[in-house]
């Protein structure tokens, strides 16, 4: 999954070069928003990762922590670990 930051137009002929598996999603006020998170974690990660138990690194993003996604990974055993702020660099 792809996210551009603005309106489906931008992305023009460039689309064409992408994979027929690679879903392109755009967002007008950011990259990434609760919405597009909660639709990665279904539509993506919960059907590659069945019910193994997973440990599933992310940085403090606003979206990364909100309740809906925490209850979510926490009913498919995905155990959030958030990276401290000024920290994802040195992962």
């Amino acid at each position: 999954m792809i996210i551009f930051h603005g309106k489906r137009e931008r992305l023009g002929w460039e689309w064409q070069q992408y994979h027929l598996g690679v879903e392109v999603g755009f967002n007008e006020k950011a990259y990434m928003n609760d919405q597009l998170f909660l639709h990665y974690i279904n539509t993506y990660l919960i059907p590659d990762l069945g019910e193994w138990l997973t440990l599933f690194t992310l940085d403090l993003m606003g979206s990364h922590k909100i309740p809906a996604v925490l209850e979510k990974l926490d009913l498919h055993n995905i155990t959030p670990s958030l990276i401290p702020s000024g920290c994802t660099s040195l992962i």
